[in-house]
């Protein structure tokens, strides 16, 4: 409601977790109030305000096949090709006079040195596709920061989703374009819970939580996971920690001979073959043993992925 009584609008893009068809329901209805909810390609969205002109372009998650399913072109094959496709659309109209953004749901970086990385299933795309726009709004990473120019750039996640997340600094950008000038401030968060590793012996994490959480600053509302170093077997360590600690979340016990274990299944895992690989991890997951004509097919699978001849989605 605030943001409608100002008057500023609010763009949404769908990303890859979101049901599209769903996150769009009433969009015309929430444009009348400056929401827009794009979860298709669609034209620019131009702003007129404080005497700039501004042209948005928004661009939800697309995989290759729906892109490739749109253009009947058989060679968008990679998210790469197909964000390729799009901004050669966008292109080919882009007024270069007007401040140009771009509101991308992506896995950016440099391709030329990382051709093969992937997150969350996501290709990697090359940054220099987007040079042409002012500023690059990405999301899809969860931590804050820029991709090869500092006008393409994560927001990342206003919160921690995780203990990997820890070290995580979680803020919002404030981007002031004026005549094509970028200015970039990050407006830093600061949450009610925060997620923090501790690693000790069961006592020290107990002795700090009852006598220096003041003196360090320390909340003990927050989100905790334990690492502990003692030898030997512990009682009830959960039940003593979360006393102290009200929300934990999880604990591990880093022994030497648990060392050593996970250091031989590293090199084990490291020896195996892809196909040894899949069939250990169908062993462990599947219900039923894996039949001859399953394990040949499986083999073409791999043997395909491995020479780079294979469209994957087609499986």
């Amino acid at each position: 409601m605030r943001f409608r009584k100002r008057k500023i609008p609010v763009f949404i893009i769908s990303g890859n977790h979101d049901n599209a068809r769903r996150l769009s329901f009433g969009n015309d209805i929430l444009k009348v109030a400056n929401l827009y909810i794009i979860t298709d390609l669609s034209k620019k969205i131009e702003i007129k305000k404080y005497g700039q002109v501004y042209h948005f372009y928004l661009i939800p998650y697309k995989s290759p096949m729906e892109i490739r399913h749109f253009t009947n072109d058989l060679s968008i094959k990679n998210h790469q090709k197909a964000m390729e496709y799009t901004i050669s659309q966008i292109n080919k109209k882009l007024d270069r006079t007007a401040n140009n953004i771009l509101v991308c749901h992506c896995f950016v970086g440099n391709r030329a040195s990382n051709k093969e990385v992937s997150i969350g299933n996501i290709e990697l795309i090359d940054y220099n596709i987007f040079k042409n726009f002012d500023y690059v709004a990405l999301g899809h990473l969860h931590k804050q920061h820029c991709v090869g120019r500092n006008e393409v750039c994560y927001s990342g996640s206003i919160l921690k989703y995780g203990f990997s997340e820890v070290n995580h600094n979680k803020s919002i950008n404030k981007i002031t374009i004026t005549n094509k000038n970028v200015k970039i401030e990050h407006l830093m968060l600061s949450p009610i819970r925060d997620f923090k590793i501790m690693k000790d012996t069961l006592e020290n994490i107990l002795k700090f939580g009852r006598e220096y959480f003041f003196e360090k600053g320390f909340y003990l509302q927050d989100y905790i996971h334990a690492v502990l170093l003692d030898e030997g077997d512990l009682i009830n360590p959960i039940g003593q920690l979360r006393n102290v600690f009200p929300n934990i979340m999880s604990l591990e016990q880093q022994t030497v001979e648990n060392e050593i274990y996970n250091s031989e299944l590293i090199k084990s895992e490291k020896s195996k073959t892809q196909l040894e690989l899949f069939f250990d991890f169908y062993k462990k997951f599947g219900n039923n043993q894996l039949t001859e004509e399953k394990k040949s097919y499986i083999r073409e699978v791999i043997n395909k992925v491995v020479q780079g001849g294979i469209d994957y989605e087609t499986y």
